[in-house]
């Protein structure tokens, strides 16, 4: 079995008269520092990818809901184009029937027989 070296990091603080004053020591664990180190990254960088994950994800669900607008806008300007032009008709129709004008059944057209319409 191997043992785990500790490695004994000291502190110590300057006091007035510059002399060094030892004040506690520390006994580290480099591999566990490391270890927690090392998992620390793991956790970071799943984090990022898992989000980096969610954005790509909501950025296609905005791409096809505003495709999605796209379609419903042109095609709610096509229903009022169509409403306009019936509404047009419609009203043409309650004109004439006011107006007491009636269909023409037989249309009589003007021949010209020569070739000049007008002389200058």
């Amino acid at each position: 079995m191997t043992k785990i070296k500790r490695e004994e990091t000291k502190i110590s603080v300057l006091t007035r008269n510059n002399n060094y004053k030892k004040t506690t020591s520390l006994k580290i664990n480099l591999k566990v520092l490391n270890g927690l180190v090392f998992a620390l990254i793991l956790v970071s960088g799943a984090y990022h990818i898992i989000g980096a994950n969610a954005l790509t994800v909501k950025g296609f669900e905005l791409m096809d809901l505003k495709k999605y607008v796209r379609e419903i806008s042109n095609e709610n300007n096509s229903l009022e184009t169509k409403i306009t032009a019936m509404d047009s008709y419609n009203d043409l129709g309650d004109k004439i029937k006011k107006m007491n004008m009636v269909s023409v059944t037989k249309m009589n057209y003007i021949e010209n027989k020569a070739d000049i319409v007008a002389k200058k």
